[in-house]
């Protein structure tokens, strides 16, 4: 067993291969640049506000056969006033009178 780093893809670390069995424990360099991730259309690039294009790890899962479609997160304060109107019941105006008084920070709401 190996005390320290990553092991190869197709090796046994963890004394699997007696029983046919091969673990590879990758770094991140590696898995995104394996010929398996790669076939599988596991890395995603997508547009970010902010950063320009970010690539990143899709769910291995599939859902009848298709890949969950990405987006970014929300921005800070992004639904704020959504979800305060749609969900709380706060009224427009008192969502301005707490952006007002800075209760959200510097972010428009």
């Amino acid at each position: 067993m190996r005390s320290s780093g990553p092991a190869p893809c197709g090796s046994a670390p963890f004394g699997l291969a007696p029983f046919g069995l091969a673990l590879g424990v990758f770094v991140m360099a590696g898995a995104v640049s394996d010929p398996q991730t790669l076939a599988r259309d596991l890395i995603a690039e997508n547009e970010h506000p902010v950063l320009g294009t970010v690539r990143q790890i899709r769910s291995p899962l599939r859902v009848d056969g298709r890949l969950t479609e990405l987006r970014s997160a929300p921005r800070r304060g992004e639904h704020t006033r959504e979800v305060l109107v749609a969900q709380c019941g706060y009224a427009d105006a008192d969502v301005d009178r707490l952006a007002e008084t800075g209760v959200f920070g510097d972010v428009v709401v």
